[in-house]
């Protein structure tokens, strides 16, 4: 693990307190926890509504406590949501929501913070936001070919990027032709590039596997 992950690791690792709400998921321009989850859904559930609908597994990249998993898992109670996130404290508080709450159709995993566990099974879909921002841009590049990799033929993603000059630690923004190359590069078609929904510096792209 190199020291860029080891530190990362422990900033989210100390930032995993109570349910995990608050600071670990403050959307910017928007007031209030249940607000953010809900713009945040807006902008996923449409793209992976097929493979939702058809009770397949749907990765949540950087899941963090479960922000966006526990209220999708929810609403499609025939699909499986599966959590990775690089702090094993976040999976933990993760799972014992998932025994609080009783939601059946979550599974959570703890990653490595560049690649996804060699024993996830294959996706019909995945999607990640608030979190590839925080990474430096080969990590972000590593991820498109992970996903990619796991992805069943006709899957689809939908990932949210920050489009910014900005590199330094938690904190890496990227170009749009970048991610979309990456894409490319990884046996995936774009489909749809989004720029400023939910905040003005984001995109979202959704992506498919033929």
């Amino acid at each position: 693990m190199t020291e860029d992950v080891e530190a990362e690791r422990a900033y989210w690792d100390a930032s995993a307190v109570g349910n995990g709400r608050g600071e670990l998921f403050s959307v910017p321009g928007i007031d209030g926890w249940e607000a953010g989850i809900d713009a945040c859904l807006a902008q996923i559930v449409p793209a992976l509504t097929p493979a939702l609908r058809k009770g397949g597994r749907i990765l949540d990249l950087g899941c963090g406590p479960g922000r966006l998993t526990f209220p999708l898992a929810e609403r499609f109670p025939d699909a499986t949501i599966i959590g990775v996130d690089l702090s094993p404290k976040m999976i933990h508080t993760a799972r014992n929501v998932a025994e609080e709450m009783g939601v059946p159709n979550t599974r959570f995993m703890i990653g490595n913070g560049r690649t996804l566990p060699r024993t996830l099974a294959r996706l019909a879909g995945a999607f990640s936001v608030l979190t590839l921002q925080h990474l430096p841009a080969e990590a972000q590049e590593g991820y498109v070919r992970s996903i990619a990799a796991k992805l069943e033929p006709d899957g689809v993603v939908r990932l949210q990027f920050v489009m910014s000059e900005v590199d330094h630690f938690l904190s890496h923004g990227v170009r749009v032709t970048a991610v979309e190359g990456w894409c490319r590069d990884a046996g995936l078609a774009v489909t749809m590039v989004d720029f400023g929904n939910v905040d003005e510096s984001w995109a979202w792209v959704t992506a498919g596997k033929p």
